[in-house]
């Protein structure tokens, strides 16, 4: 019946949901994956800077800044592979991939209030 149950969840013991991920664990995710480009200034065509929440959280002429990242993050176009720099630019990983679309998905929690430990 245990087992029964943990399939049923989907979830391993110690396994966080992506509900639960913080905005600091985005944050790293960003300036792993992210801030190289969407850095202030923005470089190689970025088109806004990710460095704070926010930065997530402008509105452009587009839509949220958030709502693009879901797009680009979801579709792959993010990071951009073909971008031709040195080092090379590295894909997210399917779990830095799922963390970022559960912070996005799940309200964008900011329980650190913007400020994160380094």
């Amino acid at each position: 019946m245990g087992l029964a149950l943990l399939a049923a969840c989907g979830a391993r013991p110690n396994e966080k949901e992506p509900s639960d991920v913080t905005w600091c664990e985005t944050a790293e995710i960003l300036q792993a994956k992210c801030q190289r480009c969407h850095s202030s200034p923005t470089a190689h065509g970025a088109g806004s800077s990710l460095l704070t929440y926010a930065d997530t959280q402008r509105v452009l002429a587009h839509g949220p800044v958030w709502a693009q990242m879901r797009v680009r993050v979801e579709s792959g176009d993010m990071p951009p592979l073909a971008l031709d720099v040195t080092p090379p630019v590295s894909p997210l990983t399917d779990d830095e991939r799922l963390r970022l679309l559960g912070w996005l998905d799940h309200g964008m929690p900011n329980a650190a209030g913007g400020a994160c430990a380094q």
